[in-house]
């Protein structure tokens, strides 16, 4: 079985990935786990706990397949390490994104034989591209992201609940530790954040066209704990066939087309436990026939880069072996 080291391991993304692992065929040997958090305690894995050690210790002779998560600092160090010790990568720290030099990948992509360094495409640009790719080529793409805290870790999952008790039961906020109030609020993301989705979608949507598709977007902070929603502007260079969308969407269980038998609307709230991509409001611009407008919502943790890190994770085992 391959070993497997992760980095950052003690984040929200590293919690789900564990879980994730603990159930995956093949099977992957016990992971190394690394943090730069002080006093780390350890964390389960099938059962048993597993040390969360510091990078600086990290051996990458006795590592097949490092894995970077989504951290405010990456691991610039360790991946450069693992990168001379001829590890497989798959990093999801937007480092390899930004550099260009590796293919970019999501959960229904495909890789090329050989590839052992991948840069895993963020939540965002993950379930975008993969409801794009059921539609015609793409001329621009407007998404406006209304991003759950979950996607600023631990601190932002920390913070909403912290302040939402506080303010419900009547007393000031003392302490905020996004530098902001997130509770019953929303606020710009990062300028980085969004630069991040513009980048990641036109390389998706580009990897295959004829022509790269201009892409813009920006972000919001909103106060719920998980589940990002998207709306797209998306226009084509002829009319959309709407009719032929919405049946190939029907006919794929990686997503809800909404309303349903379900609910009327697709939101956070009705994800549950759902790993669909949910779809609603789907409809053609009122003036330009050539342009489709909805709104998408799904899980950014355990549908986002938990589920494209395994699913790249299979694809180099079965390469490898």
């Amino acid at each position: 079985m391959p070993k497997l080291a992760i980095f950052g391991a003690d984040s929200l993304e590293g919690e789900q990935l564990l879980e994730a692992l603990a159930g995956m065929e093949p099977a992957v040997d016990i992971p190394f786990l690394f943090s730069v958090a002080e006093h780390s305690e350890p964390m389960m894995y099938a059962g048993r706990p597993v040390a969360v050690e510091n990078p600086a210790n990290a051996d990458f002779a006795a590592i097949d397949i490092a894995v970077f998560l989504p951290v405010e600092e990456p691991y610039f160090e360790a991946l450069d390490a693992a990168e001379k010790a001829s590890c497989a990568i798959l990093d999801a720290s937007d480092v390899l994104a930004q550099r260009g030099d590796a293919p970019l990948y999501y959960a229904g992509a495909e890789l090329a034989a050989g590839e052992r360094i991948v840069a895993i495409a963020d939540a965002a640009s993950s379930h975008i591209a993969a409801f794009l790719s059921k539609t015609p080529q793409l001329k621009r793409l407007d998404v406006a992201l209304n991003q759950s805290v979950s996607a600023l870790g631990k601190v932002g999952v920390e913070a909403l609940a912290a302040e939402s008790a506080r303010l419900l039961n009547g007393q000031q906020i003392e302490n905020k530790p996004l530098g902001v109030q997130i509770a019953f609020n929303v606020f710009p993301a990062a300028a980085g954040r969004s630069a991040e989705v513009e980048q990641n979608l036109a390389k998706l949507l580009s990897s295959t066209a004829e022509e790269a598709t201009e892409v813009s977007c920006q972000t919001t902070v909103v106060p719920v704990f998980y589940g990002n929603l998207y709306m797209l502007k998306a226009e084509y260079h002829g009319e959309v066939p709407l009719a032929a969308i919405r049946e190939a969407l029907f006919d794929d269980p990686r997503f809800r087309v909404f309303p349903n038998e379900d609910a009327a609307m697709a939101t956070p709230a009705e994800l549950g436990e759902s790993d669909c991509i949910d779809i609603t409001n789907m409809s053609l611009d009122r003036a330009n026939a050539s342009v489709l407008r909805c709104a998408l919502v799904a899980d950014n943790l355990r549908k986002g880069v938990t589920f494209n890190i395994i699913e790249a994770l299979r694809i180099l085992i079965k390469i490898d072996t």
